[in-house]
């Protein structure tokens, strides 16, 4: 996270209005903008998922001996990166797809025009997402509608079930549940009791937390960060200067998922050539 951190701190970028899009005739400007602003809207989604996450971990760090209060926000942390990755998991792979025909619609006067409604929608999701009201779901697209949170969880917990378990238990402790009352009550010497100075058994119940399921946090934060880079790191590749980023590509590109990417990327430029001759994207 620090690494990238680094790279830059404030980031700008430009969008023209939709009235001022309809107004532009000239197809290949069309596309240039069209696309230039969809991989704005991706590093965007990447930008706000590392700063938000960061965020989480030093409202974590903030609360070490805090039980309920680091509960929470390891709650918040696992549901972040649900987000971040339901959203952003296919994005590496959907814009190397296409990466041939996407940067020469940014750069030169391609004839080949493609638009990526899913990927549209997706990134909408993300920075609009929010519970609608019966009369809003009536008005608002579909995008606007945050879904429920078994369906992020879903994106993270492919091979790592416990995330799941530690979730379950986390939102006992942080809504009124069993798990919320149990460091206060103590039962001893036939007598029940109600006790407030439970800050070092707080303590001592956080490490047992970490110990239990750090392994399953680890991995979820692993996901999180390899698909995050991974996108960053396809970006690079289209060489826009307002969304490059510094990371370590050595890293990145050494990781298995990026044989993926790579290959992607490769084939995008036999597909391209092909469309050329045929006059047919496939």
């Amino acid at each position: 996270m620090r690494t990238f951190k680094s790279s830059k701190d404030e980031w700008h970028y430009s969008f023209i209005s939709d009235n001022e899009f309809k107004g532009i005739n000239d197809v290949a400007t069309q596309a240039k903008i069209y696309w230039c602003e969809l991989l704005y809207r991706t590093h965007i989604v990447v930008l706000v998922s590392w700063y938000k996450n960061l965020r989480w971990l030093e409202a974590l760090n903030n609360n070490i001996d805090n039980y309920y209060g680091f509960c929470s926000n390891l709650r918040c942390l696992i549901e972040s990166c649900a987000d971040s990755f339901y959203t952003l998991r296919y994005a590496p792979l959907t814009i190397s797809k296409d990466y041939r025909a996407i940067y020469e619609s940014i750069h030169n006067d391609s004839p080949i025009f493609l638009t990526n409604e899913p990927l549209e929608k997706i990134l909408l999701h993300f920075i609009q997402g929010t519970k609608l009201t019966k009369e809003q779901s009536k008005t608002y697209p579909s995008e606007y509608n945050a879904k429920k949170i078994v369906e992020y969880l879903s994106s993270i917990e492919d091979g790592n079930e416990k995330i799941s378990q530690l979730y379950g238990y986390l939102c006992g402790v942080s809504h009124p549940a069993y798990e919320s009352t149990q460091s206060f009550l103590f039962l001893h010497n036939g007598q029940t009791i109600v006790c407030g100075d439970s800050y070092n058994l707080e303590k001592k119940m956080i490490e047992s937390l970490l110990e239990c399921f750090g392994d399953a946090l680890l991995r979820m934060f692993r996901v999180f960060m390899v698909n995050s880079l991974s996108t960053l790191n396809t970006l690079n590749y289209f060489k826009l200067p307002e969304i490059f980023s510094e990371i370590d590509v050595t890293a990145v590109e050494k990781h298995p998922a990026w044989e993926e990417v790579s290959k992607f990327m490769e084939e995008s430029h036999n597909r391209y050539s092909r469309a050329l001759k045929s006059g047919v994207y496939e």
